[in-house]
């Protein structure tokens, strides 16, 4: 059985920006100095959070690993071009002939959706089978996971962040969490740095998890 593990990072969409007249003022604000001040001050976190939406984000990279793999990483401003890529690296994996396990944390609700429609947004128009292929073998059928599709965030009972959970583990993490108002004003080779390490973070936590029979 081959375990992939895997984990993305995401922005907001192309062509869109913070917008103060997107942001509303709680009903009890009245004096339009403040409403404005309000919504000044909240339009980069309302917009922010467009990253964490799984229809509208956009992967801006993506790093992967197996058990006894050097780490893949594609990061090049073009999502179309990351999701190529990972089909690529993915596919010698994929024509072995033990099963596949697709693992991420919080990968069932996130990074696993993502990763399977973006792959069929860029598959389905060119008929790119390779695409397609990861595509169906990567979404999930349902939100619990299957033989197939783990969630070491489900298997640890749905609470705390990844980070937070290496901690506990002593697994070593250079890399807080990113506040995620902070996450898109960080210089975009740390995040490409932090979306490195978390997939071995990840691949080290899981293995925790499947040698004591949780995962």
């Amino acid at each position: 059985m081959t375990w992939i593990y895997f984990d993305i990072e995401t922005s907001p969409p192309d062509g869109t920006s913070p917008d103060w007249e997107r942001v509303k003022a709680p009903s009890n604000y009245k004096d339009p100095a403040k409403i404005r001040q309000y919504q000044v001050e909240h339009a980069f976190p309302k917009w922010a959070e467009m990253a964490l939406s799984v229809p509208l984000a956009k992967v801006t990279c993506l790093s992967a690993c197996t058990d006894d793999s050097d780490v893949f990483h594609a990061a090049n401003g073009n999502e179309s071009r990351t999701m190529e890529q990972f089909a690529e690296w993915c596919a010698p994996h994929l024509h072995q002939h033990e099963p596949v396990v697709w693992c991420a944390f919080y990968g069932l609700k996130f990074d696993m959706p993502i990763v399977a429609t973006r792959l069929l947004k860029y598959g389905l128009p060119q008929h790119d089978m390779a695409l397609l292929d990861v595509a169906q073998r990567v979404m999930p059928r349902n939100r619990y996971g299957d033989q197939t599709h783990r969630d070491p965030l489900v298997a640890l009972g749905g609470d705390g962040s990844q980070s937070h959970w290496a901690k506990c583990f002593g697994i070593p993490c250079t890399f807080a969490d990113f506040e995620r108002d902070d996450f898109h004003r960080q210089p975009f080779a740390r995040i490409q740095q932090k979306n490195q390490e978390d997939v071995v973070v990840l691949r080290k936590l899981a293995q925790i998890l499947r040698d004591g029979g949780m995962l």
